[in-house]
């Protein structure tokens, strides 16, 4: 096995790494920007690898196009049709517009962790932020089983804290006044109903 580091250009590094395991010879090659110090940090890490036999030859497939694969071939046949409807929406919205261009070899801990701080900083709640946490962790994980990964992105990120609000109920009186209200309302009838049955919005309003 040997490894090597050439300059490409200023603060850029070609690290190449040859292996010839069980008589099967194979190549890597991967452009690395930073200082020779952090091209060596690389060179090291993927030679400690190979040497473990947990080593993934990066490949092309961005985060974008393996999340919707996973969607549809893991994700569809293990949860039910709602919580489907929850991954799609997260992925399509939060995940993918943000960090789906990355290669998926290529992403880093520290890029999970910048995408976190910004939905944060952003405004994002802590419980949406970990909604997105739960399903990248998870689809994550299934390409560490599948050894496209060797490690997790998504493990041992800081998460924002999340603090259950207090639940606010109408009182009988306040529920009647409501109900006298809503009869003068074009929503009226849909308002009652959503009183009376204690339905979320995405159950009650997904009747016909």
């Amino acid at each position: 096995m040997r490894g090597q580091i050439k300059e490409k250009s200023k603060g850029v590094w070609l690290i190449r790494i040859e292996s010839n395991k069980d008589g099967k010879r194979s190549s890597f090659s991967k452009q690395i920007r930073g200082t020779k110090k952090d091209a060596q940090i690389f060179l090291t890490a993927k030679l400690s690898e190979m040497d473990k036999g947990v080593f993934v030859q990066p490949f092309k497939q961005t985060l974008k196009n393996y999340l919707d694969q996973w969607l549809n071939t893991v994700a569809k046949v293990n949860v039910s049709e709602e919580t489907f409807a929850n991954y799609k929406w997260f992925i399509d919205n939060r995940i993918s517009p943000r960090i789906g261009e990355f290669k998926l070899t290529d992403l880093r801990k520290a890029d999970v962790q910048h995408f976190y701080n910004q939905m944060t900083a952003g405004g994002i709640g802590a419980r949406m932020v970990r909604l997105c946490h739960s399903i990248l962790h998870s689809a994550l994980a299934e390409a560490v089983r599948l050894h496209l990964l060797s490690i997790n992105s998504a493990s041992e990120s800081k998460l924002p804290k999340w603090t259950r609000k207090e639940i606010s109920v109408l009182s009988p009186a306040q529920a009647r006044a409501f109900q006298e209200v809503a009869q003068n309302n074009p929503n009226g009838l849909v308002l009652v109903f959503a009183l009376e049955s204690g339905m979320r919005p995405e159950e009650y309003l997904a009747l016909k």
